[in-house]
């Protein structure tokens, strides 16, 4: 008998079963953990949420020598600066409200590849420095949540990367 497909599996299942994919294989990239990473649907994230100061932080929720995940707030109008994601590069996924992604050629940093709109309802999204290096954005008005996996070696500097920033950055707006 095949067992049935759990909608709405945790996010603690969901790093269990993406650290067993990674011990049978191996680090790797991890658009190779996409299915499982976009299978994720549950709200059980918002206990992770980590408060300081009466602000809200970004959560580390897994870290290992392969993998990084990380639950990232993002207040109206903040963006990350342009940046790459070097060795197995990273997965994005929407858990409330909407981020905007500006993607770049990387071999001509000016040169924008395309504009993408990621919300709760959509599947994860990939991105390698061999592919693009980009901007992420809240754009919106209200908060925005989002599940990133990067593999090893997010910590190394791309050559493609201008600047990095883990953390959202306040959106400056034109005068």
């Amino acid at each position: 008998m095949q067992k049935p497909i759990n909608l709405m599996q945790t996010l603690a299942r969901t790093i269990e079963l993406i650290k067993a994919q990674v011990e049978k294989k191996g680090n790797l990239n991890v658009r190779e953990l996409g299915t499982i990473f976009a299978e994720y649907s549950a709200t059980d994230w918002k206990k992770y949420l980590t408060v300081e100061d009466g602000q809200l932080k970004n959560t580390i929720l897994h870290q290992d020598k392969h993998l990084k995940m990380i639950l990232i707030c993002w207040k109206p109008g903040q963006k990350s600066s342009k940046h790459g994601h070097p060795a197995g590069g990273g997965l994005i996924r929407v858990l409330s409200g909407q981020l905007f992604e500006i993607r770049f050629d990387p071999k001509d940093q000016d040169l924008e590849t395309g504009k993408y709109v990621y919300g709760p309802q959509g599947q994860a999204a990939y991105i390698h420095d061999n592919e693009a290096f980009h901007i992420v954005e809240n754009a919106g008005r209200e908060m925005a949540f989002s599940l990133h996996l990067y593999s090893q070696g997010i910590a190394t500097k791309s050559r493609h990367q201008l600047t990095v920033s883990r953390q959202p950055e306040r959106l400056q707006k034109a005068a």
